[in-house]
């Protein structure tokens, strides 16, 4: 599937202790080789559909390929670093989530979970118009991220299946 950028501000998309701040699907720059040490106000979720390279957090480092999620919890410092020639294609998400207990995650998803993302993502880019959401893309939004945060272990699996395979928590 092949997905063109998208740059969504400020939905309204909330629900009862989570709220979406941006939405985007975006090549990093051609020439961008690495991000500075940097820090958001809000957690993070981060999809890597192509590309790969290295996202820091403090002094850990962790390989990012096509199908890692990374979740930042907020003010955690963290960048990237682009290895190869081609620039990485990313869903970024950002969001207010109340709880503060949670650490940066960074997980390879499983097939069924790409899938249902990409579905999402697809279903989200139809109903997507001059940079606002559609009910159904709202709700493709929130989807995305619960499958995110339950992959990431930042939410509870909806059956004991789910949760086998929780990746790496970097600290």
């Amino acid at each position: 599937i092949r997905f063109r950028s998208i740059f969504i501000e400020k939905p309204a998309v909330r629900m009862p202790g989570l709220s979406i701040i941006r939405v985007a699907v975006h090549r990093h720059a051609p020439k961008l080789t690495s991000l500075k040490p940097h820090t958001h106000p809000n957690s993070q979720m981060l999809l890597y559909l192509s590309g790969e390279g290295l996202q820091h957090f403090g002094s850990c480092t962790a390989r990012v390929t096509p199908g890692t999620l990374v979740l930042i919890p907020s003010d955690v410092v963290h960048y990237f670093v682009r290895s190869g020639s081609r620039a990485p294609l990313c869903l970024m998400i950002n969001f207010c989530f109340k709880r503060k207990d949670k650490v940066p995650v960074v997980r390879l998803l499983n097939r069924s979970e790409i899938s249902r993302i990409r579905h999402c993502l697809a279903a989200m880019t139809k109903s997507h118009s001059s940079g606002e959401l559609d009910c159904d893309g709202s709700v493709q939004v929130i989807n995305m991220l619960l499958i995110a945060m339950r992959a990431g272990g930042w939410l509870k699996p909806l059956n004991p299946a789910q949760s086998q395979g929780k990746g790496r928590v970097v600290d």
